[in-house]
């Protein structure tokens, strides 16, 4: 297990958009995160008229991230880093316009040409590999030789630099996925027995891995934000004859799958493991020991959960009763069902509602027989139709949602 590590942030302005300085203790180095607007407010710091590397963050005309890295020495007029910043800031065209700038520099002021040089060239090297970031560097800097000693020393820092830049919020040199654990925690898509795509859990998201098979078809189903990705990756040669050539970060199971498959899906049913269990099913499994141990600790008993909706054009609302249990949620017979459905209705439920409806389960719009889905949504969406939130729409005899209900349990 990693060690944690204790980085110090003082908000010099005394807000969080403002200026914010980082230090760490038994670290040599200093860190500034500057907005534009308030380098003029750092022109008196004597650290900041030393040797530095700095990092202008901006976005461009397709609000993508990008950066600009490089390095200044101290001058002798008495001015160092800041003032190459402020030269940017004047001189800089549209496309290299930035609105924020980090600055690196040393508590001791021991860096000179040699180590900025170097660190000036391995950190636009990182970001290039990485890929976090357009770089708008137009070459790679001339690195500087170093001995062995120095190198160790600089390489130290670079480390600490990385993580300094993650926590100020910039992901530059964060890597996506963590090649040498590549194996843990991947997932699949299948057609029939073949993979045609892998994805990765992280803790950002889901990570579709380059070589995954992507779907490159115009379903009328498929979210603007998912087309405009792929068209984007297509320009990029990141997508090639319907190959990903590169990992692809997507904030959820649903966009991952929607990304590979061109459709609206519900990832957490798409996405399998090895052995076949689909995502929902693996989370399921991997939270039974806390339930458990929730169960167990509060002894809970199995508790009655009402809903009640009415849909458009209705002249009554449509209740349902459903029964917490060990096993899941349990609508119980009696409960008025909506027969009609959306698009949003997950898969599984408009199933589960067919087979219900051919097997007599379901007559005139009411349950005849006590059915339990694995999650409170899937028992809304079966009673109410359409997509829904269980944990808001449940409700205790007293009103109390199961959302608040389960917040009070784990008090």
């Amino acid at each position: 297990m990693a060690k944690g590590k204790n980085f110090n942030l003082f908000l010099m302005d005394g807000e969080e958009t403002g200026r914010i300085k980082c230090t760490l203790g038994n670290w040599i180095g200093l860190a500034y995160k500057i907005p534009r607007i308030d380098l003029e407010k750092c022109k008196e710091r004597a650290d900041l008229k030393q040797s530095g590397v700095y990092f202008l963050f901006g976005k461009n005309n397709k609000d993508e991230e990008q950066v600009y890295i490089g390095q200044a020495d101290a001058r002798n007029n008495g001015t160092g880093v800041l003032s190459r910043i402020i030269e940017h800031s004047i001189k800089d065209k549209d496309e290299e316009y930035f609105s924020e700038a980090v600055i690196l520099t040393t508590q001791n002021n021991s860096f000179g040409k040699t180590e900025i040089s170097y660190l000036e060239n391995r950190f636009t090297s990182l970001a290039k590999d990485n890929a976090r970031y357009n770089v708008i560097n137009k070459n790679i800097p001339n690195g500087s030789n170093v001995t062995e000693e120095k190198e160790l020393e600089l390489e130290d820092f670079i480390e600490y630099s990385k993580m300094i830049l993650g926590i100020l919020g910039y992901k530059i040199f964060v890597p996506l996925i963590k090649r040498e654990s590549d194996n843990k925690d991947l997932l699949y898509i299948f057609n029939k027995k073949e993979v045609i795509a892998q994805c990765k859990r992280t803790r950002e998201g889901f990570v579709l891995l380059k070589g995954s098979k992507i779907r490159m078809k115009n379903n009328k189903s498929l979210s603007d934000a998912t087309k405009a990705r792929q068209k984007e990756c297509v320009e990029n040669k990141e997508i090639v004859n319907g190959i990903l050539k590169v990992d692809v970060l997507r904030t959820s199971s649903s966009a991952a799958a929607e990304f590979v498959l061109s459709r609206s899906v519900n990832g957490k049913e798409e996405w399998k493991t090895k052995e076949g269990l689909s995502l929902n099913e693996l989370e399921a499994k991997e939270f039974a020991p806390l339930m458990q141990k929730q169960l167990n600790n509060k002894d809970q008993e199995e508790l009655m959960l009402y809903i009640s909706a009415k849909r458009k054009g209705a002249d009554k609302l449509t209740k349902g009763q459903c029964k917490r249990t060990n096993e899941g949620f349990v609508v119980l017979a009696g409960s008025m069902i909506e027969e009609n459905y959306t698009a949003s209705t997950p898969n599984s439920v408009r199933l589960k509602k067919e087979e219900c409806i051919e097997n007599n389960e379901i007559i005139d719009g009411i349950l005849q027989k006590d059915t339990v889905f694995p999650r409170s949504s899937y028992a809304a969406s079966f009673v109410l139709g359409g997509s829904r939130n269980g944990k808001d729409l449940w409700k205790t005899k007293e009103g109390l949602s199961l959302n608040e209900l389960e917040t009070k349990e784990m008090e």
